[in-house]
């Protein structure tokens, strides 16, 4: 990409009319007054008695923030740690604080589509969903054993909590964006000065790409921890029977896809020979009706295809199960052992003192 183009939440002719780039100048000198209040005040951060991780972004949507969280995760348990996740649960439709336990039931609609995979696929952990994150973690801090890790889900812009350890998540064509909203950045590049590690996130069959923007990052930051993380398709799974699939028994499906980055999904779907009949686009955390299923019906040839987080709200369809229904299992990994190595003795230092 060249460094004149850069995506944009606005169609072609609106994203460089003037009062877009008014818009924009006002959005940056917002973010500049409120990250310097932050830098000038320290009491404005509230201090917990729990280690924290934050992990987040500076671009809106599909950076692979949930999947880094879940890493994190997976990586506490791996050290015998408990660890707790702090999420606002963004599109929930139940407003109220709420703590699930580890292995409670969790129900998306009340603690939100993200949380509820987090849950899902690390059930042991403890949650905290509210929009003050402050908060979470107090109520968490009473009733967690004192080793227990907090991960601070999408947390880089929520200043109010204090961390130990930051780590901001962005992909290739991060440094060629502009900031809402002309582009997709929620802060300048020159935020990631405050973080403390870089995970830079794509697919395999992008690895020279990820490299080459990876060495101009370490050149800009030479401070961060920089990791390239690699987001791999494991298997497919059928929503009704439970049976996995290494390759789909589907010739030509609907693609369902209501992600940040549908266009992610449907690279996978093309690297897999699979040509779908139809691709039906939902806004990101899209809360689906039964008549969208109903809808899908009608296109219906060989079955349906949809995404992990996707399935995660449709599974209140009970009509969902009648169709030939199958997911996308997908998972992060760092790009090597010896990435994966340095993180762990990074995280040992923080959270073990070691």
């Amino acid at each position: 990409m060249d460094m004149t183009d850069f995506d944009s939440p606005l169609p072609d002719w609106l994203s460089n009319t003037f009062p877009v780039k008014a818009a924009t100048k006002l959005y940056s000198s917002v973010i500049r007054y409120r990250n310097n209040r932050y830098e000038r005040d320290l009491s404005l951060s509230f201090k917990t008695n729990r280690k924290v991780i934050s992990v987040g972004g500076i671009r809106a949507g599909g950076t692979g923030k949930t999947p880094a969280a879940i890493m994190v995760g997976q990586c506490l348990e791996s050290k015998g740690l408990p660890f707790a996740f702090l999420s606002r649960g963004y599109k929930r439709k139940e407003k109220e604080y709420r703590i699930i336990l580890p292995n409670e039931k969790t129900d998306w609609e009340q603690i939100g589509d993200e949380p509820a995979m987090i849950h899902d696929q690390l059930p042991q952990s403890w949650l905290g969903i509210g929009p003050d994150r402050v908060r979470n973690a107090q109520s968490l801090s009473e009733i967690t054993p004192k080793e227990t890790v907090f991960i601070l889900d999408d947390g880089f812009q929520h200043r109010r909590l204090k961390r130990d350890l930051d780590i901001v998540c962005i992909n290739e064509s991060t440094l060629n964006d502009r900031l809402l909203p002309q582009g997709y950045l929620r802060e300048n590049i020159s935020s990631l000065q405050r973080a403390h590690v870089l995970f830079l996130t794509g697919s395999a069959d992008r690895c020279s790409a990820l490299e080459s923007v990876m060495a101009k990052l370490q050149t800009m930051f030479p401070h961060l921890h920089s990791f390239i993380i690699i987001h791999e398709p494991l298997f497919w799974k059928n929503v009704k029977s439970g049976e996995i699939r290494q390759n789909l028994p589907l010739k030509n499906p609907v693609a369902l896809c209501g992600i940040a980055n549908p266009q992610r999904f449907f690279e996978i779907l093309d690297t897999q020979g699979i040509e779908p009949c139809e691709k039906k686009i939902f806004p990101d955390h899209y809360n689906y009706t039964e008549h969208d299923i109903r809808s899908m019906h009608k296109l219906y040839s060989s079955g349906i295809v949809t995404t992990e987080k996707d399935m995660c709200r449709l599974q209140k369809f009970n009509v969902v199960m009648d169709f030939e229904f199958w997911y996308l299992k997908i998972r992060s990994k760092f790009l090597n052992a010896d990435s994966l190595n340095r993180f762990n003795k990074l995280l040992d230092k923080i959270v073990l003192n070691t």
